[in-house]
């Protein structure tokens, strides 16, 4: 978990069950009331660019992506195979999952 004091642009968040990547945040105090983090963030499954306003006093579950250089090979009933291009390892991946 993390701070809104703590979060940094690029981070992937954990939000309502979806991931996010920040693009920008902003933590405001307005007069007498509480802190406020104004999140502006990219869901990672459809690009959707999103505003959120959050109390600064929450905490987020941030996400830790590996990214690896691939090649598509083939696909069959098993999935799509991809080999792994550090590690010459296979990967089959579901159509949901691609």
């Amino acid at each position: 978990m993390i701070d809104a004091g703590d979060l940094r642009r690029g981070n992937v968040l954990r939000l309502d069950g979806k991931l996010f990547e920040l693009l920008e945040f902003r933590h405001q105090k307005i007069g007498r009331g509480t802190a406020q983090v104004r999140l502006r963030m990219r869901d990672l499954k459809t690009g959707a660019i999103t505003e959120r306003v959050n109390q600064a006093s929450q905490r987020y579950e941030r996400v830790r992506l590996d990214q690896q250089p691939v090649q598509y090979l083939y696909e069959d009933p098993a999935g799509f195979h991809f080999l792994n291009m550090e590690t010459y390892d296979e990967m089959i991946l579901s159509q949901a999952d691609v």
